[in-house]
């Protein structure tokens, strides 16, 4: 017997520049209290993990000189990402949880990052209402 879900957050896409619009929403990313940057990301279910423009690792107080090169790959074509030395904290509205992260030149994601699959929905539920232009989302627990 299927499972019915009550979510309990619900997130408008922010339209970027009009047509047909991604699944993008604001999200509050931290490394301690003292480093932090709003950041719009693309809920993506296709993509692994956080992918993030390499221009802000300043901002959230990461060195990037030292870490690890891993590749990346998708729709935006293939590349090589650099593995964030230290878990994210990645809020979006109410919800929050730790993240790895993979950061990328912003040719390959201008002006924004992927949400995808680890660590974000391990943890929590995740359906879209394209039409509606809407993502609902609760804890997994």
């Amino acid at each position: 017997m299927p499972r019915s879900i009550r979510f309990t957050e619900r997130f408008r896409y922010e339209i970027a520049d009009g047509g047909n619009p991604p699944p993008l929403v604001r999200a509050e990313i931290s490394t301690d209290g003292s480093h932090q940057i709003a950041v719009p990301l693309i809920v993506d279910s296709g993509a692994a993990g956080l992918l993030l423009p390499s221009e802000i690792a300043p901002y959230l107080g990461i060195d990037l000189s030292a870490a690890e090169e891993v590749p990346v790959g998708g729709v935006a074509g293939a590349g090589t990402g650099l593995k964030s030395p230290v878990q994210l904290h990645v809020r979006i509205g109410r919800l929050a949880c730790r993240c790895n992260a993979v950061f990328i030149k912003s040719v390959m994601l201008p002006d924004c990052g992927l949400l995808g699959r680890e660590d974000w929905f391990h943890n929590f539920e995740v359906a879209f209402r394209h039409k509606l232009r809407e993502i609902l989302m609760v804890s997994a627990s």
